[in-house]
């Protein structure tokens, strides 16, 4: 059966969360040229009030310093009335942790992705990223 074809329960929303969060914040501390992997053209993301869409999201990870992320926490559910809709598994993923940049400081973040299937994988249509001091 097919990623598209399937229904998301809770369960299945917890082990797409916890494979993607380790896929995306290994891309983001490691291989930022592969970010454009996890977003569609359509993707939308805001980072700490700043809005970045489509193409230009892995782009504007590529001006970031380097970075080691720390997950502490991550949760995930699925979307049943966004899949009821679009016909479309979606998960709702919540992170969050510490990061530094170039070493620096540990400073809080809190995630949020909201990830859809796309060609039998898992995209990120929208997120929302917030770092605290």
């Amino acid at each position: 059966m097919s990623l598209e074809a399937s229904i998301i329960t809770s369960e299945t929303a917890d082990e797409t969360g916890l494979k993607f969060v380790e896929l995306f914040y290994e891309a983001m501390d490691r291989q930022r040229h592969n970010l454009n992997k996890f977003f569609l053209p359509m993707s939308e993301m805001v980072w700490s009030g700043e809005k970045v869409t489509g193409d230009n999201i892995s782009k504007y990870f590529e001006k970031f310093p380097t970075s080691k992320h720390n997950v502490e926490c991550v949760d995930a559910q699925p979307i049943t009335c966004a899949a009821e809709r679009s016909g479309k598994p979606s998960t709702i993923v919540s992170v969050s942790g510490t990061v530094s940049f170039n070493d620096d400081k540990l400073k809080l973040f809190s995630s949020q992705f909201i990830l859809i299937a796309e060609n039998n994988t898992w995209k990120v249509l929208n997120s929302s990223i917030r770092l605290f001091d």
